[in-house]
């Protein structure tokens, strides 16, 4: 039998939590260890579908998770659902394809049967069953959302008339299309495949109607094979599997590294985000791997297989925590972090009291004292322990309590 030890940073609630988890079993066998944490939510935590396509993060710090049979709010602790309902404050569809946040309380959200405006504060929803289509939804300060449509429109709502308006962008294929936004100078980038990237200034007219005026601003000698963006950075890779860093405000490309080991026997980029200085890389169907930024290779980056098996639909990095968020195809949601823990597994045989019973609690006090509670072969305690240490050189103190007494001691505990 083992018992587990962590060390590292953590918080009173990160020792409750993983100790409580760790410790009050006896493990069979050790534990093997990677070098980040992860955390799954799933359906037994109250996610309504474990696909999740979509996630966004409000600016309350809840999360919304996109699934195929319903949007969900996390809290951190608790699940809210959403569905289509019979009454008309409910969502069109229940497959929700995307979210953005637009507003104070205000989201769009792109579901199998249309287009919804979702107030949470109101619990209002307003629909446009006319947009069923599965949109990228994008927002912008010029306007609340926008989106590029089947025949070649750029479709914006205008806050002001609370209509749609829709301008046609002449020479762009739908079909190529692979990522857009607007950036903070008001530039409207279409990333495509075939080359044929455009930008354009947006400008406002008086009643609130944009104007787009083509500038093309952006040049690459390859076609692009995969993109994506956040806060102003674009990530693309290119047909020759070269990996770049494009600065939106500075129009500068900055070269990471080259995938073409990596793509060798993967395909369909779904995702890319950065974390820190690492790259997270998810595939439809082949998981997730992180760019290591590791100075001492030629190439700086070291590529390793996240403990994901399933697609990756969507990434996200938090706003106000340093974690990941990952929805995935039938394994719900990830959360992962970089947390300095580590992990050393001890046999009960090595103790010099010999314990046989399971350890039900664990404490470490101000003086350093590590304090096991079985239940049944009393209290151990190892004074001054050293995590680094190992356990076979201390000698431990050997409590025996009453049983009563030590219920109580260890509900305190």
């Amino acid at each position: 039998m083992y018992v587990t030890i962590f060390t590292g940073l953590m918080t009173t609630t990160d020792l409750k939590s993983l100790l409580r988890t760790l410790l009050l079993s006896a493990f069979l066998f050790p534990w093997h260890a990677y070098g980040y944490n992860l955390k799954q939510i799933s359906k037994k935590d109250g996610l309504s579908n474990s696909a999740i396509l979509s996630i966004c993060q409000d600016r309350e710090g809840y999360m919304w998770f996109g699934s195929c049979d319903g949007l969900n709010m996390y809290d951190g602790l608790r699940i809210r659902v959403y569905k289509p309902g019979g009454d008309i404050n409910s969502l069109s569809g229940n497959l929700i394809e995307d979210i953005v946040q637009a507003g104070d309380g205000v989201f769009w959200v792109q579901t199998n049967y249309g287009l919804n405006r979702f107030n949470k504060w109101e619990q209002t929803v307003e629909e446009y069953t006319f947009y069923s289509s599965n949109y990228r939804l994008r927002t912008s300060p010029l306007t609340e959302v926008f989106f590029i449509k089947e025949n070649g429109f750029f479709v914006y709502y205008n806050g002001h008339t609370g209509l749609f308006r829709q301008i046609r962008l002449a020479g762009i294929d739908y079909g190529d299309i692979l990522d857009y936004t607007i950036s903070e100078d008001n530039t409207l980038w279409v990333f495509c495949r075939n080359g044929q990237t455009r930008t354009y200034g947006v400008s406002k007219k008086d009643n609130h109607d944009l104007i787009l005026s083509q500038t093309d601003d952006f040049n690459h000698l390859n076609n692009l094979e995969a993109c994506f963006h956040e806060n102003g950075i674009v990530y693309f890779v290119d047909t020759s599997h070269i990996f770049y860093e494009y600065d939106l405000r500075e129009r500068k490309k900055y070269y990471i590294t080259d995938l073409n080991h990596e793509l060798r026997h993967k395909k369909d980029i779904s995702a890319i985000i950065k974390h820190h200085d690492d790259f997270f890389i998810g595939f439809q169907t082949d998981g997730l791997i992180c760019l290591r930024y590791t100075p001492d290779r030629p190439d700086n980056y070291k590529a390793e297989q996240i403990e994901i098996n399933s697609g990756i639909f969507c990434l996200l990095q938090d706003k106000r925590q340093d974690i990941v968020w990952i929805g995935t195809d039938g394994q719900g949601v990830f959360i992962y972090s970089n947390y300095p823990y580590s992990i050393k597994s001890v046999a009960f045989q090595d103790f010099t009291h010999r314990i046989r019973k399971p350890v039900r609690s664990i404490l470490v006090d101000r003086q350093g004292d590590l304090w096991l509670g079985t239940k049944g072969d009393g209290i151990v305690k190892l004074p001054e322990y050293d995590f680094g240490s190992s356990i076979n050189s201390e000698k431990p103190f050997i409590i025996m309590l009453p049983i009563q007494l030590l219920a109580t001691i260890l509900s305190i505990a």
